[in-house]
């Protein structure tokens, strides 16, 4: 018997230790799996957070994007509406008229380019100036010259824009041909 209570203090003893052993060793395990996992969720982390970054590159892209297009309509609206003030555009009443308001703007005392500022740039500038002060002159190309036309009543009138110098051309009316051979 006492064999017997030897054996089962011993049982006493080893068996917690030997139940130990084995709870470490499946701890160890566990921990290990455990680790795994925390090894895959930091490598998903690592993708996520690079996924991240490039998804606010790209929003920060959009943005800039936006700010810009929106400023783009600000400035087609500010334009349209500048344009909208100038839609009434008319033709001179009279030569005197055309006189007094080519009188009054520069364009005719820019400095001359050859190719770089010269008649056709001349010819833009006056249409324009001309939209902008609510006239109607159009620009036209006569023996590889650009010169300005417009409108008065019944007659077509030319102007030189480099030198202001108006024209009489014709009536609308009749044809050129016609009014040349009178």
């Amino acid at each position: 018997m006492k064999a017997l209570k030897s054996i089962l203090l011993i049982l006493i003893i080893v068996l917690p230790a030997l139940a130990s052993v084995f709870l470490v060793k499946d701890y160890q395990g566990r921990l290990q799996d455990a680790g795994a996992v925390v090894e895959e969720h930091k490598t998903d982390l690592l993708t996520y957070s690079a996924e991240v970054s490039r998804l606010n590159s790209e929003l920060n892209q959009q943005d800039i994007e936006a700010k810009r297009l929106g400023a783009e309509l600000t400035t087609a609206m500010e334009k349209a509406d500048y344009w909208e003030g100038k839609a009434h555009q008319r033709q001179f009443t009279s030569v005197e008229e055309l006189e007094t308001w080519l009188a009054g703007n520069d364009i005719d005392k820019r400095e001359y380019f050859e190719f770089t500022y010269d008649c056709d740039d001349f010819a833009q500038d006056l249409m324009i100036a001309a939209l902008e002060d609510g006239y109607l002159v159009s620009t036209e190309l006569w023996s590889c010259h650009m010169l300005n036309s417009t409108i008065i009543g019944n007659d077509i009138y030319t102007i030189e824009p480099m030198t202001d110098g108006v024209q009489f051309v014709g009536k609308l009316d009749t044809s050129l041909v016609a009014d040349n051979q009178r």
